[in-house]
């Protein structure tokens, strides 16, 4: 199964009506990034995309299937995030998270610090590595 086919449950449950694969497989190779999957008897239940970008790892998307929060399942995919972006050299992470967004609290507590604005509605935040 393609990794596009196999993100399809979550990506239609928190974004509906935003499915289309084949528009997702060109983000996933113009993003020239990596993706972590996490699954359990063959169901996607989270997955993170990231991508090296100079100095930086720019941490574009964390998502977990709601029926597995509060797991341990985003700490986990996070600091495989932080070892491998180590090893390729980045010294900082760089996220963006909207405002009220859950995953903040989360973020925070793994150490990332609110650096800038995203716009009106999105906090930029970056944690040294």
């Amino acid at each position: 199964m393609s990794l596009e086919r196999a993100m399809k449950p979550l990506i239609e449950r928190y974004y509906p009506g935003a499915w289309d694969e084949e528009k997702l497989a060109q983000e996933l190779r113009d993003q020239l990034g990596t993706t972590f999957v996490l699954e359990s008897s063959g169901i996607v239940i989270a997955f993170l995309r990231w991508s090296q970008e100079d100095d930086a790892t720019v941490l574009y998307s964390v998502q977990v299937h709601e029926d597995h929060r509060g797991r341990g399942f985003g700490t986990h995919l996070i600091a495989e995030f932080e070892n491998r972006a180590k090893k390729c050299g980045a010294r900082k992470a760089v996220l963006v998270v909207h405002d009220g967004n859950h995953s903040r609290h989360l973020y925070e507590h793994l150490g990332y610090r609110e650096s800038g604005r995203d716009g009106e509605f999105a906090a930029e935040m970056s944690k040294q590595l």
